[in-house]
């Protein structure tokens, strides 16, 4: 999630937010009209995945998966196979399935190299990855009352609306 001052900046350089911004160097409106701006524009950032998050989640579910897709003795294989192009993707995808106790973001970018070659080898479907990478995934929540202190404080920094 990120801190005031960075929603303030995302908000403030986004076109689709500009119509529903308002701070408090302009004029007053109602706190009904204040909270349906701020709404509009969590939505706005809500449905942009701003805020989107990942967690970890059981590596076993990942192997379970692919067995009943068919394709982890595929993986295991390539693992074993010195000369296959994906084998130390496979070896990694291996180690965290094996062991009970791992748990691992999968949709964590430093995975991507071994996404990468699991799709490219046709290991995996790109689907299949996605939707393993979804169990990670957390879901943007960004709400109007965080959209209000974002554009008009108080700031959790104590400056004011420039953040000098």
């Amino acid at each position: 999630m990120p801190t005031q001052r960075q929603l303030q900046a995302i908000i403030l350089a986004r076109e689709d937010c500009a119509p529903h911004v308002h701070t408090n160097d302009m004029p007053k409106i109602s706190g009904v009209e204040a909270y349906a701006k701020d709404q509009t524009i969590a939505d706005i950032l809500n449905g942009a995945g701003v805020g989107t998050g990942t967690q970890e989640v059981e590596a076993w579910k990942a192997k379970r998966y692919l067995i009943k897709r068919l394709k982890w003795r595929a993986i295991v294989d390539a693992a074993d196979n010195p000369l296959h192009p994906a084998r130390e993707a496979c070896m990694v995808a291996v180690d965290l399935a094996e062991t009970d106790s791992m748990w691992a973001d999968f949709a964590d970018p430093d995975t991507a190299p071994m996404w990468g070659a699991l799709v490219a080898t046709s290991l995996l479907t790109a689907a299949e990855r996605d939707e393993i990478q979804s169990w990670c995934r957390t879901p943007s929540t960004i709400t109007a009352e965080q959209v209000s202190r974002a554009l008009r404080g108080p700031w959790d920094d104590g400056l004011g609306v420039t953040g000098e």
